[in-house]
């Protein structure tokens, strides 16, 4: 549990997955993200989109899509220097 509040407390938000075997009713949590970390800095990734009114199949499909996208551009965060102002 204390693991949990961690998670939750550092902004990673879990994702409530219920599901029905052999006639009995269970609740899940997953935290889908990825932390990508130099030491110094911390950068934090979804990795599964919930958009509301999108089917299962739909919320994986778009999750896989952005997954590229998402890892790159909190690497690239890293790697590119802030132009002093």
């Amino acid at each position: 549990m204390l693991l949990y509040k961690n998670l939750i407390n550092n902004g990673l938000q879990p994702l409530q997955i219920a599901h029905t075997e052999a006639g009995k009713s269970s609740v899940e949590y997953i935290f889908p993200w990825a932390v990508i970390s130099d030491g110094k800095r911390v950068e934090k990734v979804r990795l599964f989109i919930d958009k509301l009114g999108t089917t299962d199949q739909e919320r994986v499909q778009n999750s896989v899509q952005r997954l590229e996208y998402n890892l790159t551009d909190a690497l690239h965060k890293f790697t590119v220097k802030k132009a002093k102002r």
